[in-house]
């Protein structure tokens, strides 16, 4: 076919000829083929990964990696992920479950990621890290309860795994039980202290506990290992905030949004610390930068409403909190703080 045919006319021997050249081990052969190829279909994403497969087989990785990402421009659709589905090992194979259930981490694909673990587990059910996965995955939907109970089956096998230890803390954090936190917390600083996350987590639990300067010393070893954690920079601000000291607040606000200048939560933050300092003007700057990033946003709009209203501007706030429902905020704690925050300059401004 190839000797009578035009190449263009010609893709599917090609690929035929350079898979039986790869399975040969003839990996030249197969990539002059797939080149040849690809310069008729050069958008194709499975002739990409096809010569990123055999590049690599020649030992050329940065060209298969060139070629690997190319294959990922062209193509919207998780090749790999489907490659793995479709695998015939998959239920017999731990790493292929954990390589598709990290797949489906990265696309925000949650409950597949915690099928995948399941089925893993189902192999290995004593393998402490994919139980300790599989709780993190409940926590980051919502779901504390099943996420604590898995994280305690990972405890029960062994009472010092410190990733197991770190989310069950933080489900406890989460629910303001901040000396059991602290109790596990412990225990982790002991096997690895060098840890800025676990320093940020404790002193945030001093906080919770109004312990304002054990909080400062923990997050400030949390920056010390993490300097650029916009986080440990944002809490931080919060307790020297708490403690009247807003210059240092503004200092540390300042640096998280350098950090990441477009989260509207850090430029709220800072518009409320410049009003401490008697900055107005660039407060009210730093307040219509957050709304302009995020104009549906509850706390952002009663926080500024209320700023034009200490402000005496009661026309400005009352048409920055307008359009605000607060029946639409859910039942959160702080979404019953913002709605009563609403309701109270709802009347001031009735009056």
């Amino acid at each position: 076919m190839l000797q009578n045919e035009p190449e263009i006319l010609c893709e599917y021997a090609l690929v035929c000829k350079a898979q039986i050249a790869k399975e040969r081990g003839d990996a030249k052969t197969a990539v002059n083929s797939l080149i040849i190829a690809l310069k008729h279909n050069p958008n194709s994403p499975r002739l990409l990964y096809l010569l990123g497969k055999s590049r690599y087989l020649q030992g050329e990785h940065s060209k298969a990696i060139e070629c690997f990402k190319k294959a990922l421009e062209y193509e919207t659709n998780n090749w790999a992920q489907e490659v793995l589905m479709n695998c015939p090992s998959l239920d017999k194979c731990v790493d292929i479950l954990v390589f598709l259930a990290k797949l489906c981490v990265q696309k925000n694909e949650l409950v597949p990621a915690m099928e995948a673990f399941k089925r893993a587990l189902n192999l290995e059910p004593e393998n402490l890290d994919l139980i300790a996965e599989l709780g993190l995955l409940y926590l980051k939907t919502g779901s504390d309860q099943k996420a604590f109970s898995w994280l305690g089956k990972a405890l029960t096998y062994d009472a010092t795994h410190v990733p197991s230890i770190l989310a069950a803390a933080t489900v406890l954090q989460k629910n303001n039980d901040f000396d059991v936190a602290l109790t596990k917390y412990r225990v982790a600083a002991e096997k690895c202290e060098y840890n800025g996350p676990l320093w940020n987590n404790i002193g945030m639990c001093f906080y919770g506990k109004g312990k304002l300067v054990a909080s400062i010393i923990c997050l400030k070893k949390a920056n010390y290992q993490c300097p650029l954690d916009p986080k440990v920079l944002f809490n931080l601000a919060l307790v020297h905030r708490s403690m009247l000291q807003h210059a240092s607040a503004y200092h540390f606000i300042a640096s998280a949004i350098n950090l990441q200048n477009k989260n509207v939560i850090f430029i709220m933050t800072i518009a409320v610390i410049l009003s401490d300092l008697g900055d107005f003007t660039s407060a009210r700057k730093a307040y219509k930068k957050a709304l302009s990033l995020d104009p549906g946003n509850a706390m952002i709009r009663v926080n500024f409403a209320l700023f034009e209203y200490r402000r005496g501007n009661l026309s400005d706030a009352a048409a920055i909190i307008q359009n605000v429902n607060a029946k639409n905020l859910g039942e959160s704690p702080e979404a019953a703080e913002v709605a009563n925050r609403i309701n109270f300059l709802r009347s001031c401004l009735a009056k």
